[in-house]
């Protein structure tokens, strides 16, 4: 690929967490330093990528995000590099962060709202704290498939032992439930018995020969448990909501522990990818769950918002379709492989706790920075399947030649919400202009550039989203069919994002639960987090300091755009769009939440004149000066896990290019899903392609 006696030029193109993480280590030691010199190239003005944030100088410094960003327990590759990056990190002695465990805390309260009849239901979930920190390395024991089944198995016993210590307290119940609910113990206890020991489990693993008696056994086992909870089907809606609640947790956990059983177990982890053809709600049904009070349960709409597995961007069970394996797989990790907290929250906007650090880090390691650099077209040597060509278009030109991205507010190094329009040449006009760079229907340019194989480069790490590929890589998926396949099958959606400053405390408004992180409730804010914690590090004047702050996202029913579109004010309509639901919302839904926040003409609803804004002015003011995203261009919009799908993702170093490699949470992961864990992972797998030696932490094996 290169001499020996000059390192390897690698161009990024892209600074999502995937291109981050590449570029991270293939520079994490002198000796890598010395032997690839990385420049990054990246559009606009900031690094990011879907996980980007900014500062808003005229309204307080205020964090504006992509929607709401936590990362998960079992997240241990994200946090060993995360750890390892402010390891290395010197924040600055005014910086309010120092270490990791400043920018991170642990989030135990999760809510689920449950559609009933009579209303909304809150489930409010208060998760123990495990043992251990993420991103410490698991003991291989951990990590085994039949630990996860062993661990699903001991807590649907679980269910099953309070339910019946609930009812045999409760002697209101008809006697006859006693006795469904004894044959219920009895089957949960042989369940949780044949999976924790070393019975049918251990022949199914041991020898393909018996795997269809083994099988036999098991399916009897999950039969004898589901008979008499399905007897309890027609009690429910009579029964206490605590019981009701353990009844339908019980059932949709036989019916995960079913499926494993049958489906995956003798496999090894492998059988996780023989059920990614069929959809994860329809999976459970094949397996017992057969009523929509539980396939649709609270749990399981939760997993759907939470990955916005709505493949049309309409938030109904009808369009509701992820693939059953990668969300499994996902969901026992969620459930039983997190450690210290299920979710942990960035102290500040994810651009500062991220891609600050990083950004700095890998400054500081040598790797140049080419902001205002869109790529136009990869492309492909005459004869052989070799990247020959990167072209890209120069968005702004430089005064000094050089751009400083960061502003520093209260201490802190942030990105701000816009360009640094003073280090731009005509920077002033451009501003007025409305121009934004990272919009992919602006076609502003001041020339082009063009990469060339041998000269600029060496090796390319493709890091940009899949929503955006298409356009670039026609000769790639002209040469390479699985290429083609690949992005035929990248299924995308546009998501939303609203984010309001309110004078009262949230306890004030009503909910006095603590901080939580909500899903599952009223389509289009279906998911809600009390992001409060991160009002210090804003800017606010004293006499207009919010008490609470809260962000909302969930799916926008826009299908993935063709730019250049002829209608340059798309973005801006939608947008409007996302506004003006967000309006209706806000007279419908938030006062189950926040009842003491209710107008009395709006019982329902939310009163707009608690809202904060830097001018001040009415209600409805407060409200247009709020933060409203609409997430729809290509390469800012949500990757989905559709049924089927997975088998054509795209492992980060078996391009069928050879000096291609890619990183995004689009490629072959341990997840196959849209996240930071994902994309983190995509990344270490492209440096590793290029010869790096990366601690991968393996998250879930045989």
């Amino acid at each position: 690929m290169t001499s020996a006696d000059r390192p390897i030029r690698v161009a990024v193109l892209g600074g999502g967490c995937g291109a981050m993480t590449a570029a991270y280590y293939l520079t994490a030691t002198e000796e890598l330093r010395r032997r690839f010199q990385v420049t990054v190239y990246q559009q606009g003005w900031r690094l990011g990528g879907k996980g980007a944030s900014g500062r808003n100088a005229a309204a307080a410094q205020r964090i504006e995000e992509h929607g709401i960003h936590m990362w998960m327990g079992f997240y241990d590759n994200a946090f060993r590099t995360i750890r390892e990056v402010y390891a290395a990190w010197d924040p600055g002695p005014r910086s309010p962060i120092k270490t990791w465990r400043d920018a991170f805390g642990e989030q135990f309260l999760i809510t689920l709202q449950e559609d009933l009849r009579r209303g909304w239901d809150t489930w409010n979930l208060n998760l123990p704290p495990m043992p251990g920190v993420p991103g410490d390395p698991r003991p291989p024991t951990i990590v085994r498939v039949v630990e996860y089944v062993r661990a699903l198995a001991r807590w649907i016993a679980g269910r099953v032992e309070e339910t019946f210590a609930h009812v045999r307290a409760d002697r209101t119940h008809e006697p006859g439930l006693f006795g469904l609910l004894d044959r219920l113990v009895d089957a949960g206890r042989d369940v949780a018995a044949a999976a924790v020991g070393e019975g049918p489990l251990a022949a199914l693993r041991e020898a393909a020969a018996l795997r269809e008696a083994a099988e036999a056994d098991e399916r009897r086992l999950a039969e004898a448990m589901l008979e008499p909870i399905e007897a309890l089907q027609g009690q429910l809606e009579g029964l206490p909501e605590a019981l009701r609640r353990l009844v339908l947790l019980a059932r949709l956990g036989l019916a995960m522990l079913r499926g494993l059983l049958i489906d995956v177990f003798p496999y090894g982890k492998a059988g996780f990818s023989r059920i990614d053809d069929r959809d994860f709600k329809a999976w459970l049904r094949e397996h017992g769950a057969r009523d929509p009070s539980v396939y649709w349960s609270a749990p399981v709409k939760a997993f759907y918002d939470l990955t916005f597995a709505y493949w049309d961007g309409v938030a109904c069970v009808a369009s509701a379709q992820v693939a059953a394996g990668a969300a499994m797989a996902t969901l026992l990790r969620m459930v039983f492989g997190y450690r210290g907290a299920p979710l942990w929250r960035m102290h500040a906007g994810m651009g500062d706790i991220v891609f600050t650090p990083i950004y700095e880090v890998l400054r500081d390691r040598g790797v140049r920075f080419e902001y205002f650099r869109r790529v136009e077209r990869l492309g492909v040597m005459a004869g052989a399947d070799v990247i020959d060509r990167v072209e890209l278009s120069v968005q702004a030109a430089l005064k000094d030649g050089a751009y400083d991205p960061l502003v520093e507010v209260k201490g802190l190094r942030c990105w701000p919400s816009e360009p640094r329009w003073g280090q731009l040449v005509d920077g002033e006009r451009l501003r007025a202009e409305g121009v934004d760079f990272e919009s992919a229907w602006c076609d502003v340019s001041v020339g082009k550039q063009v990469l060339e194989y041998g000269r600029d480069f060496d090796a390319v790490v493709l890091g940009i989203a899949i929503g955006g590929l298409k356009p670039l890589t026609r000769e790639l998926s002209a040469r390479s069919p699985r290429w083609r396949a690949a992005l035929a099958t990248g299924a995308t959606v546009a998501t939303r994002a609203v984010q309001l400053w309110l004078s009262p405390t949230t306890p004030a408004l009503g909910w006095t639960a603590g901080a939580t992180v909500q899903t599952s409730y009223a389509p289009t804010l279906s998911s809600w987090a009390d992001m409060s914690d991160v009002i210090p590090r804003e800017d606010w004047p004293t006499t207009r300091t919010p008490g609470s702050l809260a962000y909302f996202c969930d799916v926008l029913d826009e299908p993935p755009p063709d730019p250049p579109d002829p209608d340059p004010e798309y973005p801006a309509r939608v947008r409007r769009r996302v506004e003006a639901d967000a309006v209706r919302w806000l007279q419908q839904y938030p006062a189950h939440m926040w009842p003491k926040g209710a107008p009395p003409d709006e019982p329902n609803g939310l009163d707009l004149d608690l809202l904060v804004s830097v001018s001040g002015g009415t209600g409805a003011e407060k409200l247009a000066a709020q933060y409203f995203r609409a997430n729809v261009d290509p390469t800012e919009r949500y990757v989905l896990s559709l049924p089927g799908t997975i088998k054509h993702r795209l492992p980060p170093g078996d391009t069928g290019f050879a000096n291609l490699v890619v990183a995004g949470d689009w490629t072959v992961s341990s997840i196959n899903g849209g996240s930071v864990e994902a994309a983190v992972e995509s990344g270490m797998l492209a440096a590793q392609a290029l010869g790096v030696d990366v601690p991968f932490v393996e998250t879930i094996g045989d």
